[in-house]
């Protein structure tokens, strides 16, 4: 193989994996979380979200635009019915988000 077929498909691979995180997935870094969204290192094994949502159709599937009280501004977050909707340690909370 040459170099740059290996660095093609490294390239693809990252790729596909940067793409495929969603709102309320982990993450270490910005670059784990999907385009326009950033991980909140503060939460458990950190948490991808997106700021300054305006409704919830700009969080896209299974997420929801929430206010965050006395920072006033907006986030996206994943939704959820019950906890079970939710990542291991993390828990539905009454607005229906995920939440640690």
């Amino acid at each position: 193989m040459t170099q740059r077929m290996i660095f093609g498909w490294s390239l693809g691979l990252l790729v596909s994996i940067q793409l495929s995180a969603t709102i309320g997935d982990n993450c270490r870094s910005d670059l784990d979380c999907g385009r326009q969204e950033q991980c909140i290192l503060d939460f458990p094994k950190g948490y991808c979200v997106k700021y300054s949502c305006k409704s919830r159709h700009s969080c896209g599937s299974n997420a929801k635009c929430m206010m965050l009280v006395g920072d006033n501004f907006t986030v996206c977050l994943k939704e959820c019915s019950q906890t079970d909707d939710c990542r291991t340690g993390y828990h539905c909370n009454n607005s229906g988000v995920c939440l640690p």
